[in-house]
């Protein structure tokens, strides 16, 4: 029971991050050296984002907030990279970084500065300025902490951290994009085709940045909630998990294609799920249709297994990813028939 209660965790966690091996205690050691002029210090953080009307105001405002907390967060890990205890152990900038997103605390202040795009597409900028806070007199004994963290434990935290890093990246190059688009178009059904895009990455980010931090605090049933939404939020993109059977351990090789299967298994169940809600949105009853179950089958056995990571001795990982003219295929199908 144990050990089924582990895999659920681990499966459902690691659906947007990549390979997490849990660590269910986060062990503090007494400092070793006290801090002397202890206090508390502020980095300021500027993020921007853009938003149609009043359509997407909320979730446009969030999406530069979540800018200005990675700008504010990066700020304070150099001040940590700097930190003794650090440099004794020679860490690297992006452990730096995903250890300091860990700790930081947001002000719940946040100012959102409106900015006229000066078009006649009813979209407006939004620039968020957010302050995060370090605790200095807590410090030695939050890095000692970290540092007694399973490795393997840190290496994906860090990972998980470098994911979000880029999609946060990935944001902001869209943003600067659409900005340009606007001043360019006239288009307004494109604008507001790409800011629904841009809407959907704010949600994606803002639910990854909690199950990252809920993961490094150790609230694992919080981190299975918010990476389960991000999986929602995301069309088509699985990843699989699978364990080999205890029946098979002395059979070293007959028990990794087990597991590699089983993995297999887990992401097409998967993919025919959301193959199946996928239609359902587009036409109702449509799941149950001969010619679309045919076309869901057929994507789902043609679907590709992109990586194949070993996590542990016994539990696999697969990503696997719908090939473009098998979804086509499917979507012709539900417009003619719609």
């Amino acid at each position: 029971m144990r050990r089924k209660k582990f895999l659920i965790r681990l499966l459902i966690a690691s659906l947007a991050t990549g390979s997490l091996i849990f660590t269910p205690e986060i062990y503090g050691l007494p400092s070793s050296a006290a801090i002397v002029h202890a206090e508390v210090k502020e980095y300021v953080g500027v993020g921007e984002s853009i938003v149609s009307d009043r359509e997407t105001l909320d979730i446009g405002k969030q999406g530069a907030k979540l800018q200005a907390i990675r700008n504010a967060q990066e700020k304070a890990g150099v001040f940590i990279s700097s930190y003794s205890v650090m440099r004794d152990h020679e860490i690297e900038m992006d452990e730096v970084i995903a250890f300091t997103a860990g700790i930081v605390k947001v002000s719940d202040n946040v100012k959102y500065e409106p900015i006229a795009l000066g078009d006649d597409l009813g979209t407006m900028k939004y620039r968020a300025t957010v302050v995060v806070t370090i605790d200095t007199n807590d410090l030695t004994n939050q890095i000692n902490a970290w540092l007694q963290r399973n490795s393997r434990d840190r290496s994906n935290i860090v990972e998980q951290d470098k994911d979000l890093r880029q999609l946060v990246d990935q944001q902001a190059k869209r943003i600067k994009e659409l900005e340009h688009t606007i001043a360019e178009t006239k288009d307004k059904a494109k604008v507001k085709q790409e800011l629904s895009k841009l809407d959907n990455d704010t949600r994606i980010i803002e639910k990854t940045a909690e199950g990252n931090q809920a993961y490094y605090e150790g609230n694992y049933s919080a981190a299975i909630n918010s990476y389960s939404d991000v999986l929602k939020l995301k069309e088509f993109e699985v990843e699989g998990f699978g364990i080999g059977m205890s029946s098979y351990r002395n059979k070293r090789d007959i028990y990794i294609k087990q597991a590699k299967r089983a993995a297999t298994v887990h992401a097409q169940a998967q993919l025919y799920e959301y193959l199946c809600e996928y239609v359902e949105r587009r036409r109702p009853g449509s799941s149950n249709d001969e010619q679309a179950k045919q076309l869901i089958d057929t994507a789902v056995r043609n679907a590709i297994i992109t990586e194949t990571t070993r996590l542990e001795d016994d539990v696999f990982k697969v990503k696997m990813r719908l090939r473009p003219e098998d979804v086509d295929e499917l979507k012709k199908y539900l417009e003619s028939n719609g």
